[in-house]
């Protein structure tokens, strides 16, 4: 098409009982209708649970803080460091379940703490 436009035009239904019944039965044709389908097995329904299992590890661990000896967080921390030179405190602590202050008194004696970027606030075994 080309050309100019000159009028402006506007085409508006006439409302009817024709047109209603036109409309109706496009709006019904449009959405397929709602069917109940009949189940042949059972469908398994999750009900909410509040306290999963890891939680349920966390609270066992938090409500009996174990005390181990020196020798004892020594040998842990060895066996760690088998696996990996490197350790954050936070991992340390993970893996030995102890405090903060008692993992940097023997992480003094025994480890060296890095500042450098490549393994910064990482520690290692002294050599």
């Amino acid at each position: 098409m080309e050309g100019w436009i000159t009028h402006k035009m506007q085409c508006l239904p006439v409302y009817n009982t024709q047109y209603l019944k036109m409309k109706e039965h496009y709006l019904r044709s449009a959405k397929p209708p709602r069917r109940v389908k009949p189940l042949n097995h059972i469908v398994k329904n999750y009900k909410p649970v509040s306290s999963h299992a890891h939680n349920k590890d966390d609270c066992k661990r938090k409500d009996s803080p174990k005390m181990l000896s020196k020798d004892n967080i020594m040998d842990l921390l060895f066996h760690a460091f088998e696996k990996h030179q490197y350790y954050t405190l936070k991992d340390l602590q993970f893996i030995t379940k102890q405090s903060v202050f008692v993992l940097k008194a023997i992480l003094k004696d025994i480890g060296d703490y890095n500042k450098d970027p490549a393994h910064k606030k990482m520690w290692e075994l002294k050599e």
